[in-house]
């Protein structure tokens, strides 16, 4: 017989959701991948209007390491219901930002645990500990939310908010788990009854559904850039405070999520420069970083840029590391 197979000699399923507008940013969250681990499954689900090129793009970024990659086309019907754009919504997300909801449904059967990662995130480290964890009997594992005190302290969700509340930018789905419990249904229940209050998105219908399904994952898996603020009261999370002070200065995984975003020319965020690592080795090396605020309206590029320039000063936003 043959030696035991053991979870570490298994291909790391990664899945990555994008369309069009953050095709860059998903392509460089790949090369910082892949330069840590090479033995990685991606699965990608994009949306109907997904370009040839940049298929082609993220195959030829899968191919130069040695990497597998599935495309998913996710339909305008299968997100049709999806909120978004509304005044209390924030403005730059689209509807792929549901399309992880679909993983049971659209990943091969024999996947039954992926990770998920957001396009606006650098991995630092390889990611096999993250892998190797343990999440039988649980949905996901998470990371806590650096707005977890305010969703708390508002109630604004259906369920005892004493729970906690998450993050959804870094998933460990146990998606056995989802499929033996048809969690895809669960997640049109949700969409449909709470719809008027699903301010986050796919974020308030994961925390929603497993509120108290969830394995809390050590905070260096997704550190978020209000963990890393030096006037932190608004983003005080007292679970993970010991984690933090030890894991914010070697995180696995930096997740900038906030509008201080490394594509933009002025990103004042500590690890911008890992990011940015990644970004010139891409095909997109040659691409202008751009100066364009996320938000569409005069009023948000105002907002923005007061944001920016008076009543944040840059070398005092965010701690020494």
């Amino acid at each position: 017989m043959g030696a035991d197979v053991t979870e570490t000699d298994i291909q790391m399923n990664i899945l990555l959701c994008t369309d069009n507008i953050y095709a860059m940013p998903t392509g460089v969250l790949m090369h910082s991948i892949s330069d840590h681990d090479k033995d990685v499954r991606y699965y990608v689900f994009v949306d109907d209007a997904f370009s040839v090129e940049n298929r082609q793009r993220f195959t030829d970024i899968a191919k130069h390491y040695g990497s597998e990659i599935t495309f998913y086309t996710i339909s305008k019907e299968q997100t049709e219901k999806m909120p978004v754009k509304r005044e209390d919504q924030p403005t730059h997300i689209t509807k792929s930002a549901y399309n992880r909801l679909f993983a049971a449904s659209m990943l091969p059967k024999d996947v039954d645990k992926i990770i998920y990662l957001d396009g606006d995130i650098v991995v630092r480290k390889s990611l096999r500990p993250l892998w190797d964890t343990d999440i039988e009997g649980y949905a996901v594992g998470v990371v806590h939310d650096m707005g977890e005190m305010e969703h708390i302290q508002s109630e604004r969700l259906p369920y005892d908010m004493k729970d906690g509340y998450f993050n959804s930018g870094v998933l460990l789905i146990n998606v056995k788990y989802w499929r033996e419990h048809n969690c895809m249904r669960l997640f049109d229940d949700i969409t449909e009854r709470y719809q008027e209050i699903l301010t986050l998105h796919d974020q308030d219908v994961l925390n929603i559904a497993f509120h108290d399904k969830k394995k809390w994952l050590p905070v260096t898996y997704n550190m978020q850039n209000g963990f890393l603020y030096k006037n932190r009261d608004r983003w005080n999370v007292p679970e993970i405070e010991a984690d933090l002070n030890v894991m914010k200065h070697d995180p696995v995984i930096v997740h900038f999520s906030t509008w201080d975003k490394p594509w933009k020319l002025e990103c004042f965020h500590p690890y911008c420069k890992d990011w940015r690592k990644y970004f010139f080795r891409s095909v997109w090396r040659n691409d202008r970083l751009t100066d364009e605020e996320e938000h569409p309206t005069l009023k948000g590029r105002i907002r923005n840029w007061l944001v920016r320039h008076c009543l944040y000063v840059p070398a005092t936003l965010y701690q020494k590391l």
